[in-house]
C-alpha cells in the first residue's frame, strides 16, 4: 500500500502547487472560501427564525440522508469512469497491486469532496440556528453524522461497483434495486400529498412511514442523529448504523472485483473530455441516444441556419423544447409557492429559475459554435451571428415560462398579465446570459482556465442583470401609480437594452478566429 499512498500525497501536492501557479484559480477559491465563512459569521448576528420551518427540520434531515444513500447506490451502478483517470489505468492496472486496493485508491482520490462538504456543512450552523432554532452542539452532532454517512456513501458505491462491474445481470439487479428504493421514496411523499393536501402534514407523514424511518443505512443513520440531537441513544438505530459500517468494510474486503475492462473503456472517454475542455473546445458528456426523425436542416439561410439548428437540436433532445430543466423549473415554482404560501408572489418563481439558469445553462450553443469554424465561414454580419447565435436559448426560456408561469398562474389565481410578463422577462434574462457568454469569450478569449471563466461569468452575470432586478423593485416603490406591472416592463426593457448592447459590443468576436 506504501506505493499508493505516494500516489495519494504526491497527488494532494501537486494539485496544491497547480492551484498556486493559477491565479485566477487561486482567487476563485479564495472567494469562495471567504463567501462561506463571511456566511457562517453573518448568520450569528441575525435573530430570525422563519415560522413553522422548525418542524420541517426532522423529515428535512431524512430527505437529506435518504438522499445521500440513493445518489451513492446509483454511482456504484454507474460504469465508474469518475473513479481512474488514464493514467490509472496505464500505471496501476499493470502494477501488481491487488484490485482491491486499486479500487480503494480511486475512492480516496475523490475523498476530497467529503473535506469540502464537511466543511461546507460547518459554515451552514449558523443556518440551522437561524432557521430551525438549533442550538450549536446539536448542530455539530447533526453534521458530523451527515459526513459519517457521506464516507459510508463512498465506500457503498465502492462496494456496489466492485459486486456489479463487469457483470451486466449483476448490474441490472443493483439498478432494479436503486429503482425499486426510489420508487418506495416517491410514494411516501406522493400519497400524503394527495391525501392532506398540506406540506407541513406531507413533510409529517414522510418522516413518520416506517419505510423511510427504517430506510436501509439513511433511516439508521437519521434516527441515531436526531436521537442524540434529542438527549437520547436510540439503542437499535445505532446499533444498525455501526452495524452497517462494519458489513460495508467486511464486503471490501472480501469481494473480488472484475472491473478492468468496463473502467478502460470508459476513462478514455473521460479523458478524451479532458482534453477537448483544456484545449477550449466542446464535447458533450452525454451518451445517451438521441431521437432523430428525419434528417438536414430544411431552411434557413445566412445565420439563421445556426438558429434552425439548434432548434432542431432542442426538439430531439426532448419533447418539443421542452427537457428535464423544464420540469426541474415546474418542481422549484411549486417549491416557492408551498415554502412562502403567505407572500407568495409568481415573481419569486421568476427569480428562481432566473438563478438556477444562470447557475445550470451558462454553457450555451454559442460558445459551442466559437469553438468551430462553420460559424466564421457563414457569409452574414457579425452582429447577425450573434443574435441568432443567442436566440435559441431565448425561445427554449420563453416556451420553457410559457408552461412553468401558465401552470403557476393557473393553479394559484393569478392575473394571465402578470404570468405573461413573467414569460417574457424570463426570455430576457436568457438573452442577457447568453450575451454574458459572448462578453466572458471577447475578455478571456486566450484563457482556457476554467476557474478564472467561472468567476469572471457569474461576476458578469451578476452586474448584467442586477439593474433590472433593482428597477423591478425601485420602480413600484418610487412611483406606486405604475404597481408591479411597470416593474415588469422596466425589467424587461432594461435586460432588453443590455442584452443587444452587450451583443453588439461582442459582435467583434467573430471578425477574427484567431481570437476564439
Amino acid at each position: 500500500m506504501s506505493a499508493l499512498g505516494y500516489l495519494v500525497r504526491r497527488n494532494i501536492i501537486n494539485r496544491l502547487k497547480n492551484i498556486l501557479h493559477k491565479p485566477g484559480l487561486l482567487i476563485f477559491y479564495i472567494i469562495i472560501i471567504g463567501c462561506l465563512v463571511f456566511s457562517m459569521f453573518a448568520g450569528e448576528s441575525g435573530d430570525i427564525h422563519a415560522a413553522g420551518l422548525e418542524e420541517y427540520l426532522e423529515p428535512l434531515a431524512m430527505v437529506l440522508f435518504v438522499w445521500i444513500v440513493l445518489s451513492c447506490l446509483k454511482a456504484g451502478t454507474s460504469r465508474g469512469a469518475t473513479l481512474f483517470s488514464m493514467a490509472d489505468v496505464n500505471l496501476l492496472f499493470t502494477a501488481p497491486v491487488d484490485p482491491r486496493r486499486t479500487l480503494l485508491y480511486g475512492i480516496v482520490q475523490q475523498m476530497g469532496m467529503v473535506l469540502i462538504t464537511l466543511f461546507v456543512f460547518i459554515c451552514q450552523i449558523p443556518n440551522l440556528k437561524n432557521f430551525f432554532g438549533l442550538p450549536v452542539e446539536q448542530s455539530i452532532i447533526l453534521l458530523l453524522i451527515a459526513t459519517v454517512l457521506i464516507f459510508l456513501g463512498r465506500l457503498l458505491t465502492m462496494l456496489v461497483y466492485a459486486f456489479a462491474a463487469g457483470n451486466s445481470k449483476r448490474i441490472r439487479i443493483m439498478k432494479g434495486l436503486f429503482y425499486l428504493c426510489l420508487a418506495a421514496v416517491v410514494l411516501s411523499v406522493l400519497l400524503p400529498l394527495m391525501d392532506t393536501q398540506s406540506l407541513a402534514g406531507t413533510a409529517q407523514a414522510f418522516y413518520d412511514n416506517p419505510v423511510i424511518r427504517w430506510f436501509p443505512i439513511a433511516g439508521w443513520f437519521a434516527q441515531t442523529a436526531l436521537g442524540l440531537m434529542t438527549g437520547t441513544l436510540p439503542i437499535l438505530p445505532l446499533v444498525l448504523s455501526l452495524g452497517s459500517i462494519v458489513l460495508v468494510i467486511a464486503g471490501l474486503l472480501t469481494v473480488q472485483p472484475d472491473y478492468f475492462e468496463d473502467v478502460l473503456q470508459n476513462s478514455e472517454y473521460t479523458q478524451k473530455i479532458r482534453d477537448a475542455a483544456k484545449s477550449g473546445q466542446v464535447q458533450s458528456t452525454s451518451t445517451r441516444k438521441i431521437r432523430i426523425s428525419r434528417e438536414g436542416i430544411h431552411g434557413g439561410s445566412g445565420a439563421g441556419v445556426f438558429l434552425r439548428m439548434h432548434l432542431i437540436s432542442l426538439r430531439r433532445k426532448g419533447f418539443f423544447l421542452f427537457d428535464g430543466f423544464t420540469l426541474f423549473y415546474i418542481l422549484v415554482s411549486v417549491c416557492a409557492y408551498w415554502l412562502f404560501s403567505e407572500s407568495y408572489s409568481i415573481a419569486l418563481s421568476l427569480f428562481m429559475c432566473v438563478y438556477l439558469y444562470s447557475l445550470l445553462m451558462g454553457n450555451g450553443p454559442a460558445l459551442q459554435e466559437l469553438t468551430r469554424p462553420y460559424i466564421y465561414l457563414v457569409p452574414d454580419t457579425p452582429w447577425r451571428k450573434c443574435l441568432y447565435l443567442s436566440l435559441s436559448n431565448v425561445i427554449k426560456c420563453i416556451t420553457d415560462g410559457i408552461l412553468i408561469f401558465g401552470l403557476t398562474a393557473l393553479i394559484h389565481g393569478i392575473f394571465w398579465v402578470e404570468a405573461a410578463l413573467c414569460v417574457i422577462a424570463f426570455g430576457t434574462f436568457s438573452l442577457v446570459s447568453s450575451a454574458n457568454n459572448l462578453l466572458v469569450s471577447r475578455i478571456l478569449a486566450d484563457s482556457h482556465r476554467n476557474g478564472l471563466v467561472l468567476m469572471a461569468y457569474f461576476l458578469f452575470e451578476i452586474l448584467l442583470i442586477l439593474p433590472g432586478i433593482l428597477a423591478f423593485i425601485l420602480l413600484p416603490m418610487a412611483l406606486p401609480a405604475l404597481g408591479v406591472y411597470g416593474g415588469y416592463a422596466a425589467m424587461i426593457l432594461i435586460n432588453t437594452g443590455i442584452g443587444f448592447l452587450v451583443l453588439f459590443l461582442c459582435r467583434g468576436i467573430l471578425h477574427n478566429m484567431e481570437t476564439t
